[in-house]
């Protein structure tokens, strides 16, 4: 800083400080602040002041040169007119710094009889941030003077804003958790990183109370504030030596639901019995911990009883526990206090709802409760309603869902960019603008997710509904009661959303999951039902709700989205419990209560159609093997039958993060009517979009995923301490929603690129070996006026006529000893289940197949695994050649249709089988076979 800047900011500050302070002057360079005998000088032309009789550890304090400087003399002024003496006050007080001899010093001490003390340290406006950063290393210094005077009660950093004539105070509140620290850094992580910015002078001297906290104190959480949380979130966890993260992250969605309902009602007025059975009323919210007064048990029963209303406000659960004055009344008396202590024990100190680790005796509860308070410290500051989408608190929560949350028994949660894919691929602003013609009094589409998990599409669609609500002109709408409510939807956002929007999950901790998640991002009404989405519609789950009807249908519905669970072993007890049979009809593709049968996603593709209106739309997730294998074939019948398929999406392994399964997408329209002759109405057209993997099944390379990721728009988190996804654009959304959204209002647009294109649903329809249909959405029917022949035409595939004693002097080769068209690497034993390949026979790789995974066998005779096709022409040797040819050099892309007809699970471990090989891989002749015949006869006739 410049002498001028410096004399400047001097004068500056001097200005204020006298027309603040009664300062006397001696006539010359010297003014004096005299009042209840504390006496300070400041010398203009040395530029020093002096504290008559206060303490200090070393003198460059009184050097008014330097800002800091002048900022603590203004803060010393401030302390002597709110009361305080200099018997109180040491300056720069000096105090040991590590193992390394140094020393720090604090800028003001304030002390009452050494015991009662407040340190503060004095920053310049300019510096105080970096001062705030909680993780930077300058703020380290203040805990280490917390840790080593054990009696500091608020450690703070203060500034002066001369522009704003502000105080500007950051505190740190030394509480008993704080104050058990086994050292500095442990004193660090057990602090919630929440600075209080209470003005320390609104206080008589030492009589700093911590106050309730009440609604209006609450801050909006920021990106900066929501990753603080996540990180101290896991601090807690590891400092406590909490491994189980999915039990935590449980008992921190308890806590939500009592933090969120705390604010529904903002302030209120409670009581609580301290230590001294003295009751202290308060105002404000309950979701806090207040120190010096909240014994651990008043604590705990507080957030009990937020819970329990929470539970009946949010999810119609009805908790069962008592509050005190329930339980004083029945007892009819205040004096069966041995009873009252026996209901708490039963109700606190046992494994209970916010039990972040196991509770059952005195100790543990004590253990226990001080987590909690630490957690509760971490969130009771922040609010967490909002009237509109938090994206702060929207992304830590789902750092904690990633982080915490186990995905079993079938579950994965859908990537956001998926989500938000399949919610902006729907005709939604069509449906409003309908309805709006129409003067319908239901302005708005009516949606259910009927396994909603942890409430993703719930989300994304509330927030796309509003974004139309917010931009619809209203201006031209004549019927005035439709215009009212439209602006009154505009106006009080989300308020719509109770009547429109749906969600059934029959995880009940999901379900709670679910409830929170729409609250901290946008709003929690919509209606979230613990219940069974394959249940009878007149079930007791149901009833009160618009899923409740003595019908075997429901359609009451505008859109159906999910991603339901699939291969769920045992899910057909269900059926049983709530007394569905095979026979009542409640589901026709329901054949036989089968305990092994794990094909739940069937269950849910009838749900579907249960649920919509006609002409309604659907998307759906279901697994690739859905459109082929033979165990869905009746399913995939039935949904040709009821609903047009306007769109599939098929992506590869990586799509989900806990699952390697490859999934397909389904976008279908409900059927006015159920069609009776399916081959006549396989006559429409489909939207097909394919990942770049998919067509490079074969190629598991860098380049690959790499464009795989570019086309998804995520990757999935590498972080050992987070299962979250990276965000790297918005591709789907951009390029492919609004491609199907246009598709499903016109079925004649046409698409070509490189991966999507329009075609007719008969050309990817193909039919089994048994005549089920299949379907195949990178299928290229071969273009028939070209010459060709299909496989079956010249050869047969895997013969196994062969002699056992022969075969067992055999080799035996897996698709690993196929290596550019030769057999090489070591033999292994083999297994007992194999094929005989003879010399002049085709090898083939049946798992994603490719140029490089095919051999002609022409030294001798070999045991094959059954993973390998092999193809015998017999003396037929000129196809025979012309066919290995043709696959050397992938003409045609042959691979590519090939690939095109996988079946699997999982699309780098699909395989084409061979029927499909042998009736659908087209080859093409390009003229030479003629000639080869030709040459061939010409020398048999010789």
């Amino acid at each position: 800083m410049s002498s001028d800047t410096k004399k400047a900011t001097f004068v500056n500050y001097f200005s204020w400080i006298c027309s603040n302070f009664k300062l006397t002057s001696n006539g010359e360079d010297e003014y004096f602040y005299v009042e209840k005998s504390n006496e300070i000088k400041i010398d203009l032309k040395a530029k020093k002041w002096s504290f008559l009789g206060a303490k200090s550890d070393r003198n460059t304090v009184w050097n008014l040169n330097l800002e800091e400087n002048i900022i603590t003399m203004i803060l010393v002024l401030k302390l002597l007119q709110a009361g305080y003496s200099k018997e109180n006050i040491i300056l720069e007080k000096s105090f040991a710094l590590g193992h390394q001899k140094k020393s720090g010093y604090v800028d003001i001490w304030l002390h009452k009889d050494k015991k009662q003390i407040i340190c503060i340290e004095v920053k310049t406006s300019k510096e105080i941030n970096n001062y705030l950063n909680v993780n930077g290393k300058q703020i380290r210094q203040l805990f280490t003077y917390i840790f080593q005077e054990k009696n500091i009660k608020i450690a703070s950093y203060y500034s002066f804003d001369l522009t704003s004539k502000s105080d500007c105070f950051y505190n740190v509140e030394v509480d008993d958790n704080l104050k058990n620290a086994l050292n500095p850094e442990d004193l660090f992580d057990k602090w919630n990183k929440i600075f209080n910015e209470k003005n320390l002078l609104y206080y008589k001297p030492f009589d700093i109370r911590i106050d309730e906290k009440k609604y209006k104190d609450l801050k909006e959480i920021t990106v900066k504030d929501s990753k603080i949380l996540f990180n101290q979130f896991l601090t807690i966890l590891r400092i406590n030596a909490i491994s189980d993260k999915s039990n935590a992250f449980d008992k921190i969605i308890n806590l939500f639901i009592a933090k969120v309902f705390d604010e529904l009602g903002e302030d209120k007025e409670f009581s609580i019995k301290s230590k001294n059975d003295i009751i202290v009323k308060f105002e404000g919210l309950k979701f806090q911990h207040l120190e010096g007064v909240d014994t651990d048990e008043s604590f705990m029963k507080r957030l009990y009883d937020l819970y329990k209303e929470g539970m009946q406000e949010y999810l119609k659960k009805e908790i069962i526990d008592y509050s005190d004055p329930e339980i004083e009344i029945t007892l009819n008396s205040k004096k069966s206090q041995k009873i009252l202590k026996m209901i708490d024990n039963l109700r606190l100190k046992k494994d209970n709802t916010f039990a972040f680790i196991e509770v059952f005796d005195d100790k543990t509860f004590e253990e226990n409760c001080l987590i909690v308070k630490e957690v509760v410290g971490l969130f009771a500051n922040f609010k967490f309603r909002y009237n509109t989408k938090s994206k702060s608190l929207g992304e830590f929560f789902e750092d904690l869902l990633n982080t915490s949350l186990k995905q079993e028994a079938g579950q994965f949660f859908t990537p956001y960019p998926i989500v938000d894919f399949m919610i902006n691929s729907l005709p939604i602003s069509n449906i409003i603008k309908k309805n709006i013609q129409q003067n319908k009094n239901e302005i708005l589409p009516f949606f259910i997710d009927y396994a909603c998990g942890s409430g993703h599409f719930l989300i994304s669609y509330m927030n796309r509904i509003q974004q139309e609500l917010d931009n619809w002109e209203t201006k031209e709408i004549t019927n005035n009661s439709v215009k009212n409510k439209l602006n009154s939807y505009k106006t009080a956002k989300f308020f719509w959303v109770k009547d429109y929007v749906f969600g059934i999950e029959k995880d009940y901790r999901l379900a709670k999951t679910a409830k929170i998640s729409l609250f901290l991002n946008g709003d929690g009404e919509a209606q979230i039902l613990h219940a069974d989405g394959i249940n009878k519609f007149s079930c007791e789950d149901y009833s009160k709700t618009i899923l409740f009807s003595n019908e075997k249908k429901n359609e009451k519905f505008d859109f159906v989205v999910s991603n339901p669970p699939y291969s769920v072993q045992g899910y057909m007890k269900n059926f049983a419990r709530n007394n569905i049979s095979e026979k009542d009809g409640y589901f026709e593709l329901l054949e036989e209560i089968n305990e092994k049968d794990a094909r739940i996603e069937i269950m849910f593709v009838e749900r579907t159609y249960q649920l919509l209106k006609k002409d309604r739309f659907a998307a759906i997730i279901l697994p690739q093997s859905f459109l082929s294998q033979e165990k869905y074939a009746k399913t995939r019948k039935w949904l040709l039958e009821r609903f047009n398929i306007l769109s599939m999406f098929c992506s590869a392994d990586n799509t989900f993060g806990y699952t390697t399964t490859s999934p397909c997408i389904l976008f279908l329209r409900k059927k006015s009517q159920i069609s009776k002759h399916l081959d006549e109405d396989l006559n429409y057209k489909v939207f097909l979009i394919n990942s770049p993997k998919m067509f490079l099944v074969s190629k598991n390379t860098k380049e690959v995923l790499s464009k795989e990721r570019e086309f998804l728009g995520y990757e999935f988190s590498q972080s050992r301490n987070k299962s979250g996804i990276k965000i790297l654009n918005d591709n789907l959304v951009k390029k492919y929603s609004n491609q199907v959204n246009e598709f499903f209002l016109n079925q004649e647009a046409d698409y070509n690129d490189d991966n999507s294109r329009t075609t007719s649903i008969s050309n990817v329809i193909l039919k089994d070996e048994k005549k089920n249909l299949v379907i195949y959405p990178r299928y290229k029917k071969p273009e028939q006026d070209k010459k060709g022949f299909y496989l079956k035409d010249f050869c047969s595939i895997n013969n196994n006529d062969f002699d056992e004693n022969h075969a067992k002097s055999l080799n035996y080769i897996e698709i690993s000893n196929i290596q550019n068209n030769e057999i090489t690497g070591s033999f292994k034993k083999g297994k007992k289940n194999y094929r005989i390949a003879r010399k002049g026979d085709i090898l083939i790789s049946s798992l994603t197949p490719s140029s490089r995974k095919v051999v002609l066998l022409t030294d001798k005779d070999y045991r094959v695994s059954k993973a390998i096709h092999v193809l015998r022409f017999g003396s037929n040797y000129v196809y025979r050649d012309y066919v290995y040819k043709y696959l050397l050099e992938n003409r045609n892309n042959v691979f590519e249709i090939c690939n095109s007809l996988l079946d699997g699970f999982k699309i780098t471990y699909s395989k084409i089988n061979e029927f499909n090989l042998m009736n659908y891989v087209w080859i093409q002749d390009d003229g030479s076979l003629d000639e080869d015949l030709a040459n061939k006869n010409s020398a048999l006739s010789s």
